[in-house]
């Protein structure tokens, strides 16, 4: 079944789209060169080759797939939360998250990669809030940015995401995987996103340090 083109405003329109679909002559790629958001709801790669080689790589389209923000688009959003909490005195928190053990072939067969990937992607999807943001960072780190949320809601946050992750087996070609996650959460204090970044990504580091499967918040919170 196709699925709708859903028009909202200029900075956020979503084309919802399956490998199947077909549109107008030339629709696609005046949402890209708008700055549109465009949206598939599938994990065929095929599709989104095709619909990358149909924009076109200088479009530079900003791209959501499954509910998880492409790099682009995740950093121009967190900017513009960063600013909004700065601007109006607002909570924020910032979680980077990263899977353990996903490049160490003795745990995660490199088969099974990807499908642990989407299966946590979809896990931390669906322990946010309509209004939270879910990111692929890169080297193998999401980012989520939660806004209204002060410490305390940080930590629990912090916490939950990575209890979804290691609540049940991952369904992969050699048989159940069990997985776990480690996150690295910061409550922003006014700081720019690029501050509030380095210290998620940092309380990450200890995370991991601590053996995989936890959580740490600012230095002086650990």
């Amino acid at each position: 079944m196709r699925r709708p083109l859903i028009p909202t405003n200029a900075a956020t329109s979503v084309l919802l789209a399956d490998p199947a679909a077909t549109f107008p002559e030339g629709l696609i790629e005046q949402l890209a060169a708008c700055g549109c958001v465009i949206e598939w709801v599938t994990e065929a790669p095929e599709f989104a080759e095709r619909l990358r080689a149909r924009i076109g790589l200088d479009a530079r389209p900003r791209l959501r797939s499954n509910g998880v923000y492409d790099r682009e688009i995740i950093e121009d959003l967190l900017h513009r939360a960063c600013s909004r909490a700065r601007r109006f005195a607002l909570s924020l928190a910032v979680m980077a998250v990263a899977v353990d053990s996903i490049d160490d072939p003795t745990v995660t067969p490199p088969e099974a990669r990807e499908v642990v990937l989407a299966a946590v992607a979809s896990r931390l999807a669906r322990r946010l809030r309509r209004e939270d943001l879910l990111g692929w960072w890169g080297s193998g780190i999401w980012l989520v940015v939660a806004g209204d949320t002060g410490h305390e809601g940080a930590r629990t946050l912090a916490h939950d995401l990575r209890d979804a992750v290691r609540g049940a087996p991952i369904a992969v070609p050699a048989g159940p995987l069990y997985t776990t996650a480690s996150v690295g959460w910061s409550s922003s204090q006014g700081e720019s996103a690029e501050a509030t970044v380095t210290r998620a990504q940092s309380a990450l580091d200890r995370a991991r340090a601590a053996g995989g499967g936890h959580v740490a918040g600012p230095a002086a919170d650990a």
